[in-house]
């Protein structure tokens, strides 16, 4: 019995299960792709272009700031790097003031001169930020109120002079050489609910206020969502059927027209060109 029970094999041990490996967490990155038609080849580095000085301003509708860097946290950052820019302007932010100190500690820290302009009417809505890595002379927000044709309390449709007011849509900064005024202009809406009040209140008034810039004898730069399809190559197809709805109607593309072209000089206009602070929680940060 000893002997069998000698001769008996051992039990081998039990193979350990398998496990596998921990995937190495990575920053998630967001790749712009283009195909239909294809992006046509790269132009050169405008640093190689410019003769003396330039400032390199970069525009971007983000459509929810937070949103944005929860995909992808470095994306406006490689922007920035990657066009040299010298002031970053942003569009539909949608955040509220107690949300700025967050957002303002993750993004463009090469970029310390910032301002950011919240919503106050409407929360998480609309809102514009401009951040500049050369200190400018000044930073202000919201400089004119879009009022209707002649001061009027309301316009023939009914709408108020304060139809726009405290939505947060315009960042200006004043630099040696030039202005740069970054704006998300009003949408007209689906129904063109807001078409009037943005042909005949907002529209002048921004005219007015170009116009009182360029009067001090510097460059302005205008930027942003303008919220506007000019001409028709600026539109993919579909024209008339596009007239109808906002953001290519007839309306809009004239008054876009004068405001380009000739933007009129009032200065009886509300405005306040000097600086400072505007309403809709503008503000410098550093």
């Amino acid at each position: 019995a000893a002997a069998a029970a000698a001769a008996a094999p051992k039990s081998k041990p039990k193979p350990k299960p398998k496990t596998k490996p921990t995937p190495e967490k990575r920053t998630p990155q967001m790749v712009w792709r283009v195909s239909n038609p294809a992006p046509p080849p790269r132009a050169r580095r405008w640093d190689t272009d410019v003769d003396g000085p330039a400032l390199r301003v970069v525009s971007w509708n983000v459509n929810g700031i937070r949103a944005l860097l929860d995909k992808d946290p470095r994306v406006l950052d490689r922007l920035a790097e990657e066009e040299c820019a010298d002031v970053v302007v942003l569009q539909e932010t949608k955040i509220q003031e107690k949300h700025v100190a967050d957002v303002d500690a993750r993004v463009l820290a090469a970029y310390p001169h910032r301002l950011w302009n919240c919503s106050t009417t409407r929360l998480g809505y609309s809102g514009t930020a401009l951040f500049s890595r050369i200190q400018p002379l000044a930073l202000w927000s919201d400089p004119f109120t879009a009022s209707p044709p002649q001061g009027a309390e309301h316009d023939g449709d009914g709408h108020s002079s304060q139809e726009f007011a405290g939505e947060g849509r315009v960042v200006v900064a004043e630099f040696p050489g030039c202005f740069v005024v970054g704006a998300y202009v009003p949408n007209s809406g689906g129904n063109l609910a807001r078409l009037h009040a943005r042909t005949q209140g907002w529209d002048p008034a921004a005219a007015r206020y170009l116009g009182q810039l360029q009067a001090r004898g510097k460059p302005v730069v205008f930027c942003g969502d303008l919220n506007v399809a000019h001409q028709p190559l600026d539109l993919w197809g579909n024209h008339a059927a596009n007239e109808k709805g906002a953001g290519y109607t007839p309306e809009e593309r004239n008054s876009f027209q004068r405001l380009l072209l000739a933007p009129p000089n009032d200065t009886e206009a509300e405005t306040k060109v000097g600086g400072g602070g505007g309403g809709g929680g503008g503000g410098e940060v550093g």
